[in-house]
């Protein structure tokens, strides 16, 4: 699983400044090839600790990473799940943070979200 999510945000990270990709198609695709789905999300409480860490607020933190206050919120609340832009913005605002501490990759099987 970990080489898969490296794979994957090496692929983010390269394609970032295209403007046809899409974390969530290529998660799509990806995973409906394995019979799952895969999302992206935020590891929020290792993102609350490293904004504390350089005490940055909602704002600050926003606009370092080069997002709206609102996109962030949204993904802080679990209402969206983080895109390209927000990754590759975290990457190269924080370059020496690790990535697999802050972004998970939550898959579930296909028959498990599939009601009877």
């Amino acid at each position: 699983m970990k080489q898969q999510f490296e794979k994957f945000l090496q692929l983010v990270l390269l394609n970032s400044n295209r403007y046809d990709y899409n974390v969530n198609k290529w998660c799509y695709y990806y995973a409906t090839n394995r019979g799952e789905r895969m999302e992206l999300i935020l590891n929020v409480d290792e993102f609350k600790d490293l904004q504390r860490k350089y005490s940055y607020n909602t704002s600050k933190m926003a606009r370092k990473i080069g997002i709206s206050r609102t996109q962030l919120w949204r993904v802080l609340n679990y209402q969206s799940n983080p895109g390209e832009q927000f990754i590759a913005g975290f990457k190269k605002a924080f370059p020496e943070e690790n990535l697999d501490k802050f972004f998970l990759l939550k898959v579930l099987q296909l028959s498990d979200t599939v009601k009877s």
